[in-house]
C-alpha cells in the first residue's frame, strides 16, 4: 500500500449484544485490508469492537447506545 494513503472502512447501526459469529466473518471479509475503521453510532454494546481485533477502530455514540458505550 502505498505509504501517502488509508483506506478506510465506515459500517453503523450493528445493534448487537453479544458475539455475533455471522458479523465476525462479514467484519473479517470487508474490513481485512483497511488501516482505520469508523462505526457511526449504534454499536450497542462494547463487545463489538472486539471483533475488529487489533484494528485501529473510531467510534461514535448512537441514540441506541446505552451510558457504559457513551462514557467509553
Amino acid at each position: 500500500m502505498n505509504e501517502n494513503k488509508v483506506k478506510i472502512g465506515v459500517l453503523s447501526d450493528t445493534h448487537i449484544s453479544g458475539f455475533d459469529q455471522n458479523l465476525k466473518k462479514n467484519i473479517d471479509e470487508h474490513f481485512s485490508d483497511v488501516d482505520l475503521i469508523f462505526h457511526a453510532g449504534d454499536l450497542v454494546d462494547l463487545c463489538v469492537l472486539d471483533l475488529f481485533g487489533d484494528k485501529d477502530v473510531r467510534a461514535v455514540c448512537g441514540n441506541m447506545d446505552n451510558r457504559r458505550v457513551k462514557e467509553e
